[in-house]
């Protein structure tokens, strides 16, 4: 069980830091990428920069992504790191953009589900493994 677990966040650690370098050098314009992101945070705990690729829809100039953790019961770190500084940026198709997080609010979590879902339809599933509420986050252009 324990090496099951480790196993599983090896996968992801490594498709997470293959996928997100592969965004930025190709400038986002891998098959299959145009609704990713590279979002870097400010670890809380370290303070360095951290990347992290996420499916994204853009909202009325806003940029609305998932804080599923693959359906775990625990938050995933880049949210938890942009609970505790919500200033970030972002790169899409090789620009970047200074933005501001904050959670959606329910009504515009329940709009923007369908759209999310449509590009990943696992995040369905994901709702199904876990008791936690799983937020959608929305990325605001710093000055917007």
């Amino acid at each position: 069980m324990v090496a099951r677990f480790f196993e599983i966040r090896l996968v992801r650690i490594l498709f997470s830091t293959i996928h997100g370098g592969l965004l930025r050098l190709t400038r986002g314009r891998l098959p299959g990428s145009a609704h990713f992101l590279v979002l870097t945070t400010t670890g809380r705990k370290s303070g360095k920069q951290r990347r992290v690729p996420l499916i994204f829809v853009e909202d009325d100039g806003k940029y609305a992504i998932v804080a599923s953790r693959a359906g775990s019961d625990a938050l995933p770190v880049w949210w938890l790191n942009l609970q505790a500084e919500p200033n970030a940026s972002i790169e899409i198709r090789g620009d970047s953009t200074a933005v501001a997080a904050a959670e959606a609010s329910q009504a515009d979590h329940d709009r923007l589900w369908p759209e999310l879902t449509a590009i990943y339809p696992t995040y369905d599933e994901y709702v199904k493994r876990t008791e936690r509420r799983i937020p959608v986050v929305l990325l605001t252009p710093r000055g917007q």
